[in-house]
């Protein structure tokens, strides 16, 4: 009953168009690239087939496709990156298995251990990473990789057991299965606590836990599926939208919940949960509906049918609106675009999704998964706040230059300027309290420079 939701979500129709600017991201020389988690600076993570038809993890930077190759035969994928632009995933190895890594400055380390195989699904921005691995009993174990070390997270494994979220506390969200089913876990920092005692439950993916470690999930009831949200130790069922189904995907930084949820009629709609009520957000003109992620402006990212058992077409819900974004992704290819979804969303409201055409003079791959990026338009300082954010991949969370920057851009976009002068005030103090210390002089020259546009742009005094 929960993972049929996201299976069967198919379909897109009316909309009302705002402003976005829809690219491509290409590929690595091949057919087919899966796009998979972008962070606050918009760079993406992901997969992609090279000219020789291997599978290589990438970042995306600047409108570049950079390959990352491999630390072995069986190619790599890219699975989740940090705001600094490190990357986590698997790679073949020289064993014969599947490593977890991580790659920064241009280098690929192995985590994992030779004759085991194991994955990183997910990264923080201290660099530790989220994933699994299997141990000597040829179990698999949910870990979290830090500092050359892998810790067990403790949880269960009677059969398999992975971490799929982490956040900047070094708390996980992950599932555990055993012959009942799966089951969610949240790993505290020092022990595991399984979410939904006694029922099957499951959560998904990166957007399942915020920084002061709520998670969204779902778990079965008796004859219903229940979403939920655990928080200081409780958990919360929110009810539904009127129907017997309900499934929390992702949750913002605020605690706002998004997913999947069933209304009286019996259709199933994306929803947003804040402060004890649930909200439909409607779909695009058909009878479902899913919001996959939501950033702290309360903007979702999903996808929604057209028609009544129509194909999915991505969409962004803000103020109110559900605004089409599969009738712009159309417009990338001559191909026949058979559906499209949007599944990640970052603060500045940049959307990453991916898009299935019909080659039809391929027929070793007639359905070919490709890779969007969906940007706000009309806002001239917030793609001057991505330029700066920019600069500041690889210096990390030196001096919290990065929340600055993203506190200022957010004020801007929300029309709120003398906050984003302020914080932009206080960027080049911390910037220039820095310089020639933890950031080298010529950085810092550029970082004032673009902060100095930056307040031209939107009009500090």
């Amino acid at each position: 009953m929960l993972f049929a939701a996201l299976f069967l979500c198919t379909a897109p129709a009316l909309a009302q168009q705002a402003s976005y600017e829809v690219v491509d991201l290409g590929t690595l020389g091949g057919r087919v690239t899966e796009p998979l988690d972008i962070n606050e600076t918009g760079q993406i993570a992901g997969y992609s087939e090279t000219a020789d038809g291997q599978f290589h993890a990438f970042l995306y930077v600047n409108g570049e496709m950079q390959d990352l190759g491999e630390l072995g035969p069986g190619g790599s994928t890219g699975q989740a990156l940090n705001d600094s632009g490190v990357v986590t995933g698997l790679t073949g190895a020289s064993d014969g298995h599947a490593h977890a890594f991580k790659y920064e400055n241009g280098v690929m380390t192995d985590l994992g251990t030779n004759g085991f195989s194991s994955n990183g699904a997910d990264i923080n921005n201290a660099g530790d990473v989220a994933g699994d691995a299997v141990g000597e009993d040829g179990r698999r174990r949910a870990v979290i990789y830090r500092g050359g070390s892998v810790i067990d997270l403790g949880a269960p494994a009677s059969f398999t057991t992975s971490a799929v979220a982490l956040n900047e506390a070094g708390q996980a969200a992950g599932i555990y299965d055993d012959d009942a089913g799966s089951h969610a876990f949240l790993f505290n920092g020092s022990s595991s606590v399984e979410l939904v005692p006694g029922r099957t439950s499951v959560v998904f993916g990166g957007q399942s836990i915020n920084a002061a470690g709520q998670v969204a999930g779902g778990f079965d009831g008796d004859d219903t599926s229940h979403c939920f949200l655990f928080q200081g130790g409780q958990l919360t069922d929110p009810g539904s939208l009127g129907g017997g189904y309900c499934l929390g995907v992702g949750v913002n930084g605020k605690g706002v919940m998004t997913g999947i949820s069933a209304n009286a009629n019996g259709e199933r709609h994306a929803f947003s949960y804040s402060g004890g009520a649930m909200t439909d957000l409607g779909t695009l003109g058909g009878d479902l509906s899913i919001g996959y992620a939501i950033n702290d402006a309360g903007r979702v990212a999903g996808e929604s049918s057209l028609v009544a058992g129509g194909d999915s077409r991505a969409f962004v819900h803000v103020d109110g609106k559900m605004i089409d974004l599969g009738a712009l992704v159309q417009g990338l290819t001559d191909l026949p675009v058979v559906e499209s979804v949007a599944f990640d969303i970052n603060s500045s409201g940049q959307v990453l999704g991916r898009y299935t055409v019909h080659n039809a003079s391929d027929p070793t791959i007639p359905f070919q998964s490709r890779a969007f990026l969906a940007t706000p338009l009309g806002t001239a300082g917030a793609t001057l706040f991505d330029k700066l954010l920019g600069l500041l991949a690889g210096i990390g969370p030196v001096g919290g230059l990065l929340d600055i920057v993203t506190q200022a851009r957010d004020a801007y976009v929300t029309n709120n300027l003398p906050q984003t002068c302020s914080a932009l005030t206080s960027f080049a103090s911390q910037v220039r309290e820095l310089a020639g210390g933890q950031i080298d002089l010529v950085r810092a020259v550029l970082l004032q420079t673009e902060a100095v546009a930056i307040r031209g742009v939107v009009g500090c005094k």
